[in-house]
């Protein structure tokens, strides 16, 4: 019997095609899969109601997983893949990775929210399993080097929290000429993490990273430099031994903002 002849199947697929919000919390070795609220249509339009969460689901997390990962091979519009790759950065496991590398590389026109949703969602994992993105770098780095304006700042604040270095020459070069010609954007501050990130151990990087920071000091915000790059403020001064930064404060930031992105 194939998945999409399963009951569970079938009670996800009822609950996503409804007027409800379906949400997937992960308690422990199981998710629970619950649904709230309705649309109400109305002459004027329509407004959401909140009403208390039910129970559709609780299985084991590779279930669970699976299920999602059905429905978003068999979801036939964009807004059904966005909404489903979103959940899937909520689990752990790996079967969800190649529909998330797919809804990633997918172009076209309408395709911007599926990608960063997407984006986001293969951060979140790599996030929750306490490591870097190794090779899935490249997703992020192509992402934000393309011409796609729109996707730019999700990719940016994926790598801000989970790229690995690989990539760190080329993004210090977007980010100098995006500095020169047109000043700060909304993705100056993850670059700028990215970077951080991985200058540590790299001396090198460290003091190429503090000359662009000083350089361009009248186009960055200040205040945000010296909370979480604060040995990269020009007025910094280190004393002789000093052992380079660590850059912590930065990392934390990158970790932490990605979980508020994209849900």
């Amino acid at each position: 019997m194939s998945i999409q002849d399963t009951a569970e199947y079938r009670a996800l697929r009822r609950a996503l095609r409804g007027d409800g919000y379906v949400d997937v919390t992960l308690r422990g070795e199981y998710v629970e899969v619950t649904s709230s609220g309705r649309y109400v249509e109305t002459a004027s339009g329509g407004y959401f109601e909140e009403t208390e969460e039910g129970p559709i689901l609780a299985l084991p997390v590779e279930q669970v997983e699976a299920l999602l990962v059905a429905l978003a091979t068999d979801a036939r519009t964009t807004h059904d893949k966005t909404f489903l790759a979103a959940l899937l950065g909520r689990l752990p496991g790996s079967p969800g990775l190649p529909i998330l590398l797919e809804f990633i590389s997918t172009k076209g026109k309408g395709t911007g929210d599926l990608r960063c949703a997407s984006l986001v969602a293969l951060a979140k994992r790599i996030v929750s399993a306490g490591g870097e993105a190794g090779d899935l770098t490249e997703f992020f780095v192509e992402a934000l080097l393309g011409k796609e304006t729109y996707v730019h700042e999700y990719a940016a604040g994926c790598l801000a929290a989970v790229g690995d270095d690989r990539a760190w020459e080329a993004i210090h070069e977007r980010l100098t000429r995006q500095l020169t010609r047109a000043g700060s954007s909304d993705t100056t501050q993850s670059i700028l993490v990215y970077l951080a990130r991985n200058s540590v151990g790299h001396p090198d990087r460290t003091q190429v990273l503090r000359t662009l920071v000083e350089r361009f000091w009248s186009r960055l915000d200040h205040q945000w430099v010296a909370t979480y790059l604060p040995s990269l403020e020009p007025t910094t001064q280190r004393e002789p031994g000093e052992p380079d930064p660590d850059f912590h404060e930065a990392a934390g930031w990158g970790r932490k903002m990605i979980f508020l992105t994209g849900d």
